[in-house]
């Protein structure tokens, strides 16, 4: 039995595809299985595997039809024989001694995951950084091994992604642990069952993974967008799973899943972003959390929320409206300053118009006017 079994979903990464698997080979702990999941690639990608799997027997390629990184996730875990998991990206590489330090960390310490940092790399500017998800005080002050009952917060706020995970194999198969079979967010979910089922979560503090940014065919970009109902459901599995919690901790879900739903939100433009918030419009209305609502007013996002709540499309009654309206109270500051609420007013309107067009915008501003 491997130590680590490594999986990778593949789809038309052959730019990226040599780096990432040679950071892979190369490993100090080579005790690994190495299972690559081609997604139905139309490039070179399979061609690349093949000659990888025909050079290093640690190598076993699977080919599937074109679905999801989440469903090729799942057909490796299937696959995978070795005693920890680890999920990567194919246009991503990590650091030679990954595995070594990670496998080793979650043994000693009996963790069921193994959580460390990461490095984002911008594929334009070619620059580095650092993206640190605890602080050295927390592992410092004898925190390396938690749990989400000890730490909700640091959990709920922290990276969804599954690559700066070593995951312990028997914990995601006993408690049945998949990713959704989705486009794009298929491992929102799959983080909140993780730390929902994790006893034990070892905190590395190093970083391993090379994570690409500003990569133009990652699902980050365009494609998420023209699939943003996926979010919609990750949200609706990821609240399930709290629903019998304290109010407390819903609360937290409820801002995490809107504060995802609103930063992919602004990546949109024009008539996709009008699009997007009709979609988003009907899914609030499917949502029983108005009680939760009302505690998460302050909340960077809950002005938009109130007004696509608020958008012509499905029937919202005029009580419905008013009662959004007046959930959220000015800050005390806009009450002292009305030249501050006046410019307030202003570029509210003006992002009313830039978002929702002219017609929406003029009839937002008869009723604040109380004009027939």
């Amino acid at each position: 039995m491997p130590k680590v079994s490594v999986i990778i979903p593949v789809y038309n990464v052959e730019e990226y595809l040599n780096q990432c698997l040679n950071s892979v080979i190369r490993q100090t702990l080579q005790d690994i299985e190495i299972i690559c999941v081609d997604d139905g690639s139309t490039d070179h990608s399979l061609e690349i595997l093949k000659s990888y799997e025909r050079s290093d027997p640690r190598i076993k390629v699977i080919t599937v039809n074109h679905k999801s990184a989440g469903v090729a996730r799942n057909i490796g875990l299937e696959h995978a024989t070795g005693q920890f998991v680890h999920f990567l990206d194919s246009d991503d590489w990590i650091e030679a001694d990954l595995y070594e330090q990670s496998y080793q960390a979650a043994k000693n310490h009996q963790a069921d995951v193994c959580m460390f940092h990461y490095n984002e790399f911008d594929n334009v500017t070619g620059a580095t950084n650092m993206v640190k998800l605890f602080g050295s005080s927390r592992v410092s002050q004898g925190k390396e091994v938690t749990n989400l009952e000890e730490a909700t917060s640091f959990f709920l706020y922290n990276a969804v992604v599954p690559w700066n995970k070593l995951y312990k194999k028997d914990f995601l198969i006993e408690n049945k642990i998949y990713f959704d079979d989705l486009v794009c967010a298929n491992d929102r979910a799959f983080y909140f069952r993780v730390i929902k089922k994790a006893k034990r979560i070892f905190l590395l503090n190093q970083a391993f993974v090379n994570y690409r940014i500003n990569n133009k065919n990652s699902l980050v970009g365009e494609t998420r967008l023209k699939n943003f109902s996926c979010h919609f459901e990750a949200s609706n599995h990821i609240l399930a799973l709290f629903k019998d919690e304290s109010m407390d901790i819903q609360k937290q879900v409820v801002d995490v899943c809107m504060r995802d739903l609103f930063h992919f939100y602004h990546r949109a433009h024009g008539e996709q972003k009008r699009n997007i918030a009709k979609q988003m419009q009907i899914f609030f209305s499917t949502l029983a959390i108005d009680e939760l609502m009302k505690s998460l007013s302050n909340s960077p996002w809950f002005l938009e929320y109130q007004t696509i709540r608020a958008m012509d499309g499905i029937q919202v009654s005029n009580e419905e409206i008013q009662r959004i309206k007046h959930i959220l109270p000015l800050p005390s500051s806009i009450y002292r300053n009305p030249f501050a609420l006046f410019s307030q007013k202003v570029r509210s309107g003006i992002r009313c118009y830039k978002e929702y067009g002219m017609r929406y915008t003029w009839r937002r501003l008869k009723k604040h006017l109380h004009i027939g």
